[in-house]
């Protein structure tokens, strides 16, 4: 739904984007569309009525509201910042992300070799038994 007030849109105004766009994307009015256009428009359709639901309700959308502010400031601010600091910023993240990367293969690989060393324990110990019956 494209509201023309966006934070500010009144309950109406969102009803209205909802019926608009809920009608024009509707599956059952895709009669003469493709497979995937209609696969296509049931998604819309889905999108569309999530996203009334969460304006529809007031606690849910004064969190939606906060969550819009929050990604306007930041704009906002990333936007005032000078080309050098947002270099700097952007190869922050792109670290952070790798390191966080590198984290969970370290962790999966100590997974595998903890699982190994039990399976090998486990066979040990029933060649053990064996020799000993």
């Amino acid at each position: 739904m494209q509201l023309q007030n966006g934070i500010e849109s009144s309950e109406a105004d969102i009803r209205s984007a909802y019926r608009k766009r809920a009608l024009a994307c509707h599956p059952d009015k895709q009669k003469s569309a493709s497979a995937s256009q209609k696969k296509a428009a049931e998604l819309e359709f889905d999108r569309v009525k999530k996203a009334y639901e969460i304006l529809s309700d007031p606690e849910a959308r004064k969190a939606f509201d906060d969550l819009q502010r929050v990604k306007a400031a930041r704009k906002e601010r990333d936007g005032a910042q000078d080309a050098k600091r947002r270099r700097m910023r952007e190869e922050l993240d792109r670290r952070e992300r790798q390191a966080a990367q590198e984290n969970n293969e370290f962790e999966i690989a100590k997974n595998r070799l903890q699982a190994e060393l039990e399976r090998l324990r486990k066979e040990n110990a029933q060649r053990r038994q064996q020799e000993r019956d």
